[in-house]
């Protein structure tokens, strides 16, 4: 095995252990088990979706997506595993790979949701706003309980449908009150037809109570898409949606920055997941220059800052399953911004083969550096518990003489073959 190696920083410290924060897992029941959290009046209807689900999706899942068979079949296995819908089973999974504190977003469908690439080909009938409403309920109330035996340890991301603001709003006010910490999942910025974009006022009262909760806007990779059909079952789908994810969820920079948003809002918190973080620098950059240039004179004159002091004051990233050049181009992204991701369980993450996976990426780095990357960002940015984290972080997290080794050889299994966690090169290889 290779040494742990000499680096400026690390005298001393050999034996302390990192305050892991994964900003990137998720969980969710098989689909019938949301039964018991569906209203009366909703409950046919649920059971027409689950069963519509249950005889159709198999047979058109198993169409080419883009994905080999062997990454397919892992995603399946991946998508059933305990620690998807146990928390007792997810705590033990995330304490061996080291990791102490979750960001949760969704595994899988929930009901009455319009997901882009599952309801049209599996013949779902077209949704009313209150069924989709109720469905984020659904959702949420399940999630509430999954996080409930570890609150300080699982925060929960809570679904809303922005269409409806005003459910929107007393729906963000459960999330917070209900062990959902991590925020909200933050749709896309023109929902469907004509309905506003965010520059609208009727989101005021979204943007304040985020605010005033410190419940972050989240957006997690594809989940921005807005709901259109790709070619399903096409080998098409997977680079059409690994093109444009990045455009619709990142989309929502801009919008809440040149709209004065973040002006009106200076607590507000902006968190992107599951998008890689190579795209930040050279995004600011043209950002910049746009507002610099002579056409971004009008922007000047009512913008209190500039795109990248935005970004600084605002936003963070959980890079997930972030590879070294990533972690090297840290201080162009913005220190203070970076937070680490392990996509718990999914195949192109780090688990669990995490440990490996930070030696990989982080092996020589300074100490102070890594703290903030694996830890005291997202203690920053979700509002953990520093102490209660620190605690579990002495118990179960890796040392720094550990992750300061490097990787002589990657794991031999198919997590790590068919996954991003040991990528060396830019973006996706």
């Amino acid at each position: 095995m290779a040494q742990a190696q000499v680096t400026e920083g690390h005298e001393g410290k050999a034996n302390e252990r990192y305050l892991v924060i994964s900003a990137d897992t998720h969980a969710g029941p098989e689909f019938e088990d949301y039964g018991e959290y569906v209203e009366k009046k909703h409950l046919a209807a649920f059971q027409d979706e689950a069963e519509i689900r249950s005889s159709r999706l198999e047979t058109t899942i198993s169409a080419d997506t883009g994905h080999s068979d062997e990454m397919g079949e892992l995603q399946e296995e991946l998508g059933r595993l305990p620690g998807t819908r146990d928390p007792e089973a997810k705590a033990r999974d995330e304490e061996v790979d080291g990791v102490v504190g979750c960001v949760i977003y969704s595994n899988g469908p929930r009901p009455f949701r319009p997901e882009f690439r599952e309801r049209s080909p599996l013949g779902l009938p077209k949704l009313s706003i209150e069924q989709r409403v109720a469905g984020a309920r659904i959702y949420n109330r399940w999630l509430s309980d999954f996080c409930s035996p570890y609150p300080d340890r699982f925060f929960g991301i809570a679904q809303i449908e922005i269409e409806d603001i005003d459910s929107a709003v007393k729906e963000v006010e459960w999330a917070a009150n209900n062990g959902l910490r991590g925020g909200i999942a933050f749709p896309g910025v023109a929902p469907s037809g004509e309905y506003p974009g965010l520059h609208d006022d009727i989101y005021e009262p979204l943007w304040a109570v985020c605010e005033d909760l410190n419940m972050p806007l989240n957006t997690h990779g594809v989940d921005a898409i807005p709901a259109q059909q790709y070619p399903f079952g096409h080998a098409s789908n997977i680079l059409l949606t690994l093109t444009e994810a990045p455009f619709f969820a990142t989309r929502h920079l801009w919008w809440l920055m040149w709209t004065g948003v973040f002006d009106r809002h200076p607590g507000l918190k902006l968190a992107f997941a599951e998008l890689l973080a190579d795209w930040i620098p050279r995004t600011l950059k043209d950002l910049d220059s746009t507002l610099a240039s002579n056409l971004g004179a009008s922007g000047r004159s009512t913008l209190k800052l500039t795109p990248t002091e935005y970004w600084k004051n605002h936003c963070f990233v959980g890079a997930s399953f972030m590879s070294r050049s990533e972690a090297d181009a840290r201080h162009d992204v913005g220190l203070d911004t970076v937070m680490w991701g392990s996509d718990y369980p999914h195949a192109e993450g780090t688990w669990p083969h995490t440990r490996e996976s930070l030696r990989n990426t982080l092996a020589g780095l300074p100490v102070d550096d890594v703290r903030k990357m694996l830890g005291e960002n997202a203690l920053e940015c979700y509002n953990f518990d520093k102490d209660k984290m620190r605690v579990l972080a002495d118990q179960f997290g890796p040392t720094v003489e550990e992750l300061n080794t490097p990787l002589d050889e990657v794991p031999d299994t198919a997590h790590a073959r068919l996954g991003m966690a040991f990528r060396k090169g830019d973006h996706w290889t």
